[in-house]
């Protein structure tokens, strides 16, 4: 093949059947749950007013998909900012090393005319991080993975076991899980949007900086992912929540991650979590760390969590910053200026500027 053989083009609806099946060898889900993440990740999605993919065509059929989750992010001035998550890159085997992924890339740039700004990779690997360095991604900084008693193999052992690609083993995930009212905590299957909106709409500035979105219409579509399940663990004051914390759980319900939280008074996210540890829901407890603020690790720091997946510590010698795993970052446009790093008075480079969360991530 040759690149002139290939033609690089926005998704269009007529894509969706071959886009799906070059899919398939990357979601190993099956053709009914494949169609269903797809029209949730991306026609669903609130952020996004239709798909936002870029489409590898061969003799006019694809061979090769690359899509892009949308977000929005609000700074302290109330200014509104689009952010794209890479994510579902594939490339139909026999047309691989043709330098497809990259073309995507590129022509991605024009999502910029949507009015969304900045891509950010939360889940890059160390295969797919060259292709991003080269289309112009910086490091943000390191992923970072804190664990509670993370220093315990057999618990390293238990989350590592946990996260396998078991989809057999899925629908029992919660069952390990004691759902219902606890005093003035409420665990739960399913989120509460109006709560959670509410939660987020008073929580305290910890700085300036730019913040996800969360409205209603947010919190409604992101936990109904269906190839993820959560539990919710809501503070309670009578009929209404003023902290949550959202766990993602592993297929075998082993392994809990914090994905999402916020608090709306001062000390009752602490509540929340000091149930979550100690109900013995899980036996291995996981954050990102991309996702711990100060507070956040403040509390967690109490409740035993610690930073341990670093390149030292796994290691056992000095760091080897080549082989850390990397928050990745640039500007949509495909050229790009000192004021295309800014919103405001914010630069965007500076990890300080932004608040991420797990759940802004396409593998939360």
């Amino acid at each position: 093949m040759t690149a002139d053989a290939y033609e690089i083009v926005r998704f269009r609806p007529e894509h969706r059947e071959g886009v799906l099946a070059a899919l398939a060898s990357l979601w190993r889900y099956g053709p009914g749950l494949c169609e269903e993440f797809f029209q949730w990740r991306h026609v669903e999605n609130p952020c996004a007013a239709g798909v936002l993919g870029v489409v590898a065509l061969h003799r006019g059929a694809p061979v090769g998909f690359r899509g892009y989750m949308a977000g929005r992010f609000r700074a302290d001035d109330g200014a509104e900012v689009g952010v794209l998550y890479p994510c579902d890159t594939v490339v139909a085997p026999e047309h691989r090393n043709q330098g497809l992924s990259v073309r995507m890339g590129r022509l991605a740039s024009e999502f910029g005319q949507a009015g969304y700004r900045f891509f950010i990779n939360l889940t890059a690997g160390r295969n797919s991080r060259p292709g991003y360095l080269s289309l112009g991604f910086e490091p943000l900084g390191k992923r970072v993975l804190w664990q509670r008693h993370g220093r315990n193999p057999f618990l390293w052992a238990v989350n590592a076991w946990s996260k396998r690609d078991d989809r057999a083993a899925a629908p029992a995930a919660r069952r390990r899980i004691r759902f219902g009212r606890f005093g003035d905590i409420l665990v739960a299957d399913a989120p509460r949007p109006a709560d959670m909106a509410a939660v987020i709409a008073v929580e305290q500035s910890d700085g300036a900086a730019l913040r996800i979105r969360q409205d209603a219409a947010f919190f409604a579509w992101r936990y109904r992912n269906p190839v993820r399940q959560y539990a919710f663990y809501f503070r309670m004051e009578g009929d209404a929540a003023c902290a949550y914390a959202v766990l993602e759980v592993s297929p075998d319900g082993r392994s809990g991650a914090i994905v999402d939280y916020g608090e709306a008074r001062e000390g009752a996210l602490r509540s929340v979590l000091d149930r979550v540890c100690g109900s013995g829901d899980f036996l291995a407890l996981t954050a990102q760390g991309f996702g711990v603020d100060a507070r956040l690790g403040k509390i967690l720091g109490e409740l035993g969590f610690r930073p341990v997946h670093t390149t030292k510590t796994l290691l056992r010698r000095g760091t080897v910053d080549a082989l850390a795993p990397t928050v990745l970052f640039r500007p949509v446009a495909s050229r790009f200026e000192e004021q295309d790093f800014r919103v405001g008075a914010l630069d965007l480079r500076n990890p300080a500027h932004w608040r991420l969360k797990p759940v802004c991530s396409d593998g939360a």
